[in-house]
């Protein structure tokens, strides 16, 4: 499986920053929190091409939010779930090649993460519909 520089860069940030906080929670949603802040990944540069700059920033706050309200019960150790993810989301989208586009559109298929449903709200979300 070959991943994106980009991608691994940041799920190495989101490990980082998830451990640091204390919080193992709502991964996906932290990954999608992370692609839309930064600049310059295929899947922000799609997601920009369809949305004003001040919708990318009101679904950031909401992202944002729901992570504050979220779960704090539910444990995940970030290094073992995303090991494991990457692995999902290689066998669900039979690719070897790994993007943080192949990451948005599996956050984006599970209905249970903040994301799809906040996309959805905005009427963004055609994935798993």
């Amino acid at each position: 499986m070959k991943i994106s520089k980009i991608l691994e860069a940041i799920i190495a940030q989101v490990t980082f920053d998830t451990m640091q906080s204390g919080r193992n929670y709502m991964l996906k949603d932290q990954l999608m929190l992370a692609i839309l802040r930064y600049d310059g990944t295929f899947a922000e540069n799609i997601l920009r091409e369809g949305l004003d700059d001040w919708q990318i920033y009101q679904i950031t706050l909401r992202i944002e939010n729901a992570l504050e309200r979220g779960n704090k019960n539910e444990f995940e150790i970030p290094e073992i779930f995303f090991q494991s993810y990457l692995s999902k989301i290689q066998s669900d989208q039979k690719t070897d090649n790994l993007s943080t586009l192949n990451a948005v559109i599996d956050i984006l298929a599970d209905k249970n993460t903040a994301s799809s449903k906040i996309f959805k709200q905005y009427g963004l979300l055609t994935i798993g519909c």
